[in-house]
């Protein structure tokens, strides 16, 4: 297998949600990250097309799968990017080409990122923190299967696992009750 393309539009945690009435301020960024992965994507697959082979990862988040208050904006992105990521892999599988696509999808993860932000990593458990080395062991598996979408960590696969499961309106009482308690 070659090296994966690996693309992220950095918009982890680039701001939250206004409350409603700046809700809108977002729009012109969230248009511009998915037309930046749009791009990105088609620069890449075509070459690897052309060539019969390569890997594609679109770093999503686990945030893909749900909501949560004052994040409207982050999530709904990444549900873009991982219907988008499957929406290619259909165009890639119909075609008969070898080329794998992958949204990956993971929780927390120890990196530079939160340090360099300001965020820190006091506000959620120590126990939900995954390595970026298990991340990207992971996302690896995940390419050799043949899957479009990777979530890493049995904690955040049974985490979606019940997003899907339960009820909407469960769902959103259970993000609404621990707004406070997880904040960035």
């Amino acid at each position: 297998m070659s090296d994966p393309v690996l693309t992220s539009t950095r918009m982890n945690g680039a701001g939250r949600t206004a409350v409603v009435t700046g809700a809108s301020s977002g729009i012109g960024e969230a248009y511009a990250r998915r037309l930046a992965a749009v791009r990105l994507c088609h620069a890449a697959l075509t070459g690897m097309v052309a060539r019969g082979r390569g890997s594609l990862v679109n770093v999503s988040s686990v945030a893909a799968f749900g909501q949560s208050p004052g994040n409207a904006g982050y999530c709904a992105t990444k549900a873009w990017m991982n219907s988008f990521t499957e929406g290619l892999h259909l165009d890639l599988a119909a075609v008969g080409s070898p080329v794998k696509v992958q949204a990956l999808c993971p929780g927390y993860t120890l990196t530079e990122f939160h340090d360099a932000s300001g965020i820190g990593r006091d506000h959620v458990p120590a126990s939900w923190w995954m390595s970026a080395e298990d991340v990207v062991d992971a996302s690896l598996r995940g390419l050799e299967q043949g899957k479009p979408v990777v979530v890493p960590g049995w904690r955040y696969k049974f985490y979606v696992f019940l997003l899907k499961a339960l009820p909407g309106v469960l769902v959103r009482s259970l993000a609404l009750r621990t707004q406070g308690k997880y904040r960035r």
